[in-house]
C-alpha cells in the first residue's frame, strides 16, 4: 500500500508542536510494516535547509495563481524517509514560522499557503509524482483540510484532527482565491458561522476521520469540546475513530536520546542516576 501524508510540519524539518512528531513518526512506523508512506509539506526555508538528497523538482505550474510551484523530492535527515516539498517561493520563502511572521502575527495569506499544500497533495494523488501515486491520502489538521475536497473522491482519504481548536477560519471571499466556488459555502460544505473553515472541509469530505485518542474522539462530539463542529462529528460518528498516539522508541529511547544528561539501558542504569541530578 502507498500512503501520502499531508501536513504543515514534520520533524526534524520543521516543528512547532506534536503534529510534527506524528507526521514523521507514523509514516516511519508504517514503513517498518512494509507500507510505502511519503510526507508532503511546504518547502519552508528551514525545511529546504535540513532536507537531504533533494532533486531539482518537477513543475506543478501555478495551481492557485499564487506563484510558480515545484514539487521537490527529498529525504528526512537520519531516517531517510521520503518527503515531497511544495516549493512556491512567493508563499513560503520568508522569515518567521510556518503560521506567523517574525513578530508573531498570522500570515495574511495563510489561506493560500495551506490551500496550495492541499492542492499539491491532491495533484500527487491524481497525477502522481515521479511515477509514484498513492492509494490513500492522509490529511492532517486544518492546514491540509481542503485536500479531500480538492480530491473529489478520486481515491480514499483519511483526515486526522490533532487539535480541533485551530480550524483555519477565513472570510467567504477566500473561496475564489483557493479555486472553489460559492456552492461550497453551505452548512453541508465549508461554511462555519459565516466563515470558511478548512477544518470543516476535511471533516466533511474525507472518507474516514481519526483523532489522537478514543477519549478525544468522544469529547469532540459534544458542545463543550467540539468547538462548534460537534454536530458534524456526531453525524459522522460511524467513520470517526480515536487512535491513541504512540511513542517513537527509536527517537525517545533513553539508550540514545540526545536530549537527556546521560544515556542508560535496563542493563546499565548508571546514566539514569545522572539524569535525576
Amino acid at each position: 500500500m502507498k500512503i501520502l501524508f499531508a501536513a504543515s510540519e514534520a520533524y526534524p524539518l520543521v516543528k512547532t508542536g506534536g503534529l510534527a512528531d506524528a507526521a514523521s513518526g507514523l509514516p516511519a512506523a508504517l514503513a517498518g510494516l512494509g507500507v510505502d508512506a511519503r510526507i508532503i509539506l511546504p518547502a519552508y526555508p528551514e525545511a529546504l535547509d535540513k532536507a537531504q538528497a533533494k532533486d531539482q523538482g518537477v513543475a506543478l505550474g501555478d495551481p492557485l495563481d499564487a506563484g510558480e510551484t515545484r514539487l521537490i523530492s527529498a529525504r528526512l535527515p537520519d531516517s531517510g524517509a521520503p518527503v515531497l516539498l511544495v516549493d512556491c517561493p512567493s508563499l513560503y520563502d520568508r522569515p518567521g514560522g510556518p503560521y506567523v511572521d517574525a513578530k508573531g502575527h498570522l500570515w495574511p495569506d495563510n489561506h493560500l499557503r495551506f490551500a496550495l499544500l492541499s492542492k499539491a497533495a491532491a495533484m500527487v494523488c491524481t497525477d502522481g509524482a515521479n511515477g509514484w501515486r498513492p492509494d490513500v491520502l492522509h490529511a492532517n489538521d486544518w492546514h491540509a483540510g481542503l485536500a479531500p475536497l480538492y480530491l473529489k473522491q478520486a481515491l480514499p482519504s483519511v483526515f486526522t484532527v490533532h487539535n480541533i481548536h485551530y480550524q483555519g477560519l477565513f472570510e467567504r471571499k477566500t473561496l475564489q482565491s483557493v479555486g472553489l466556488g460559492d456552492e461550497h459555502f453551505t452548512v453541508n460544505g465549508v461554511e462555519y458561522y459565516g466563515k470558511v473553515s478548512f477544518m470543516k472541509a476535511g471533516l466533511q469530505f474525507s472518507d474516514r476521520i481519526t483523532t489522537v485518542s478514543p477519549t478525544y474522539a468522544r469529547e469532540i462530539q459534544g458542545p463543550e469540546m467540539g468547538e462548534g463542529l460537534h454536530g458534524l462529528l456526531a453525524a459522522r460518528a460511524d467513520v470517526l475513530k480515536g487512535v491513541l498516539n504512540g511513542v517513537d522508541y527509536g527517537l525517545w529511547s533513553p539508550a540514545k536520546d540526545k536530549a537527556i544528561a546521560a544515556n542508560y539501558t535496563a542493563g546499565r542504569l548508571k546514566g539514569k542516576a545522572e539524569c535525576k541530578r
